[in-house]
């Protein structure tokens, strides 16, 4: 049989699925539960079991037991669904109530390992349990009776670090197994004892170890937030630790105070406790009060402490011997019985509903692309349509071009609707930062701006804004399916000339760019860090984030960022252009100058406005045309550079630009910037 160990449960991404060991962190800081998971699948590999360990990946803590034990669970395994083969130790404390059923409803056998009473960080297998404030909470409303017993009911097999724990689930009726702890390797000898009484500043009984400290005048230390190797020698430090728990597990933090010969004073109203009695070297006490009236007791009477602190250290070294665990996990492993009949059709019944549930997405995700096949349908042929010429937009040409003034003033008196305001529809998100540069142009030509369609109403305009440039899987930038909906609306209840970025799916990832930069330019954008040899730009895959750095290839690609090439420019200052797009096709250019340090992070030094044909060729300018027509970007701007060879590069595409930086650009340069955008604008809304 397989043991996975799960420290993440089952279905938390939103699968049925086990799943892989995902890393998360170098676990800088202490973590008693987690150790705890790995410490236990740890023990099933040394006690020569198939085990994995899935979830949360702590590889500072993973490579150090592996290097203690010798022994490992695998990890790094892609996720699967459970099978009867296996069985699942999964850990009680999730407030998530269907994530348990995703472990019951399975063909495995589950183990649920209590950390502590339930109820106290999680559900309780009670109908109508709330969270509990650990400080204040009834000690009668966790771990009670009738919880272990509704865990076994559900089919699930119970194994605890204590055995105050399983008394309390047997006397239920509830089938309980204590596999105690342990811990692999040579405990540290204490260190010399520097301070009277120690406490933890961060930990959840702080408040309580507080009250008790502000009744004593004697030397004292809080223990910071601190990597768990660093933890021991802080705990030997003390004579005596406050440990005033109201009710949890066997708790980590006073059996390593023990084992460092640390005295605990503790409350004596947590059944569940292990190893605080006068044996284990620890004084129990019923209040705060007679807390710190143990503590001078004994401070007092140093021969006494001093006797319990070679307890405490005996006893707890004792309690967490490395191989007397390994031979309990083992032994309560060989003793689980087969799957039940009831199991058994547990799974089946998992089975059969994830089926179901499958079905009923995939007859969503079909409905979904359904309705966006007929909204790009649609949206495409409003935005590229083309009627016969009208009298009225003849004679609004005519307006238009050089003719007599008094040809204009008689044009103008026929068709007086031909002054009319522009309307503009822009949604699902109101365009209200004047940051972004359409903001400004749309007030210079007097826009009427509209953020819900008005059937009534024919719009010059409607632009599909919607500022995000992440959605969805790393790598891939596409509008959410809600976002399509609310575009999909606004086409369908608005009647208008123009239609820009409208489209229910916009993709500007630069894996999306790098794809079509080649297909049109027939130049590798993208490149493979591991086999490229040069300099390369690493940034992350969606667009515009400015988070490069300049990288050295070949190297190990890192997850979730994408590689370009890096365009050799010159040395010291660099510069780029900026391409505004506008109907799909580029309309202006401002030139920016930035550092050459700066470049990838996109700090602008200063920046004009320059000629269109300056900067592109009739071709390049064609090849950028159909580069927005395969990205479907009708309105935002383009990031362009160019190599020392004269090669013309696209490396961002965004579609809410700001087109201007207000810091990096004086006055006129803005003014100029502004006017060109709001000439620019008129001109095309009012064909």
């Amino acid at each position: 049989m397989k043991v996975v160990i799960c420290t993440s449960l089952p279905g938390s991404d939103g699968k049925d699925y086990l799943l892989p060991a995902s890393y998360a962190g170098a676990g800088e800081h202490y973590c008693g539960g987690i150790r705890s998971l790995y410490e236990l699948a740890f023990a099933v590999a040394a006690a020569g079991y198939d085990a994995e360990l899935r979830g949360y990946l702590d590889a500072t803590l993973f490579d150090e037991l592996a290097a203690l034990t010798k022994v490992a669970p695998a990890i790094n395994l892609p996720p699967r669904p459970p099978t009867e083969d296996d069985v699942v130790i999964i850990p009680e404390g999730e407030a998530r109530i269907h994530l348990f059923a995703h472990a019951m409803l399975s063909p495995a056998r589950t183990i649920l390992l209590l950390l502590g009473p339930p109820g106290v960080c999680g559900w309780s297998f009670a109908p109508g349990w709330k969270a509990v404030d650990m400080l204040t909470v009834s000690l009668d409303r966790v771990g009670r009776p009738e919880h272990f017993k509704a865990m076994t009911e559900c089919g699930f097999t119970l194994w605890t670090h204590n055995e105050g724990t399983t008394n309390i689930a047997r006397n239920a009726g509830a089938s309980c197994t204590t596999i105690g702890i342990g811990w692999p390797g040579k405990l540290p000898e204490p260190p010399q004892k520097t301070v009277d009484v120690i406490t933890l500043k961060n930990n959840r009984w702080a408040p309580l170890s507080n009250k008790v400290l502000e009744e004593l005048d004697v030397q004292h230390y809080q223990i910071p937030k601190v990597p768990h190797a660093d933890i021991m020698e802080e705990l030997g430090k003390g004579r005596i630790i406050l440990w005033p728990s109201r009710i949890e597990g066997s708790a980590r933090i006073q059996c390593e105070a023990r084992a460092m010969g640390t005295v605990p004073v503790a409350l004596d109203s947590n059944p569940h406790a292990v190893g605080l009695d006068y044996e284990s070297g620890a004084v129990t006490v019923p209040t705060l009060e007679a807390m710190a009236d143990a503590v001078r007791r004994l401070l007092k009477n140093p021969e006494e402490l001093e006797e319990l602190s070679a307890r405490a250290m005996r006893a707890a070294r004792a309690q967490t011997d490395w191989n007397t665990y390994v031979q309990k996990v083992g032994q309560a492993l060989a003793d689980l019985k087969p799957q039940s009949a009831g199991g058994a059709a547990r799974g089946e019944m998992g089975k059969a509903l994830r089926a179901e549930i499958n079905n009923s997405k995939n007859r969503q995700y079909a409905a979904e692309d359904e309705i966006a096949r007929e909204l790009h349908t649609l949206t495409v042929l409003r935005s590229r349509e083309v009627g016969p010429i009208s009298i009225k937009k003849l004679a609004y040409y005519t307006w238009r071009s050089p003719v007599p003034r008094t040809l204009m003033q008689l044009i103008h008196r026929i068709f007086p609707t031909l002054k009319r305001r522009l309307y503009v529809l822009v949604g699902p998100e109101k365009l209200d930062n004047h940051d972004y540069l359409i903001t400004t142009a749309l007030e210079r030509v007097n826009a009427v701006v509209h953020t819900s369609p008005d059937p009534g109403r024919v719009y010059n305009l409607v632009l599909g804004w919607y500022d995000s440039n992440s959605t969805g899987a790393s790598g891939v930038t596409k509008r959410p399916f809600e976002t399509a909906l609310q575009l999909g609306e606004m086409v369908r209840n608005s009647s208008a000339r123009n239609y820009w970025n409208c489209l229910p799916q916009l993709d500007i990832s630069s894996n999306l760019l790098g794809q079509k930069f080649k297909e049109i330019f027939g130049r590798d954008l993208t490149i493979d860090p591991t086999i490229f040899t040069g300099k390369a730009v690493e940034k992350l895959a969606e667009s515009t984030t400015h988070d490069g750095r300049v990288v050295q290839c070949p190297m190990d690609p890192i997850p979730g960022k994408i590689y370009q090439v890096f365009v050799d420019t010159t040395e010291g200052q660099f510069i780029q252009w900026r391409a505004v797009i506008m109907a799909g096709k580029p309309v202006m250019i401002i030139e920016q100058t930035m550092s050459a340090q700066s470049r990838v992070q996109g700090d602008i030094l200063r920046e004009r406005l320059v000629p269109l044909k300056k900067i592109l060729s009739p071709a390049e300018k064609t090849g950028i045309i159909s580069l927005c027509r395969e990205m479907y970007l009708d309105y935002g701007e383009l990031d362009i550079m160019r190599d020392i060879k004269g090669d013309m590069w696209v490396t961002d595409i965004t579609p809410t630009p700001t087109f201007s930086h207000a810091e990096s650009s004086d006055n006129r340069e803005r003014d100029e910037i502004k006017t060109a955008m709001a000439k620019m604008l008129g001109e095309l809304l009012q064909i």
